[in-house]
């Protein structure tokens, strides 16, 4: 995935590894109350749960993309946040699956 992401967004793989590295390291401290994934495909959002809000947020990977980007938050326990935590573990699934 790492290739595909230096092919499509033009930015050098030793920047996508610390950035990511970067990331885990912040988040390191909240131990057992974060979990993060990763997946083989190419990921078109992120995804935070907080209790019973979901913050979504799609983006690019793309040359000239924009940088701003809209932020929803919706409640989990909603139909639509029920789908959002569905899918989100249906595509988790497919991924160790293929592993």
């Amino acid at each position: 995935m790492l290739d595909q992401m230096v092919a499509v967004s033009g930015i050098k793989a030793e920047v996508l590894e610390s950035t990511y590295g970067g990331t885990c390291v912040e988040l390191q401290p909240l131990g057992d109350m974060v979990e993060l994934f990763n997946t083989k495909q190419l990921p078109q959002y992120g995804m935070v749960r907080l209790g019973s809000r979901i913050v979504f947020f799609p983006y690019s990977h793309l040359r000239g993309r924009p940088l701003g980007r809209p932020t929803f938050v919706i409640d989990a326990n909603s139909e639509l946040g029920e789908r959002f935590l569905r899918d989100f573990d249906e595509l988790l699934k497919t991924a160790e699956r293929s592993q």
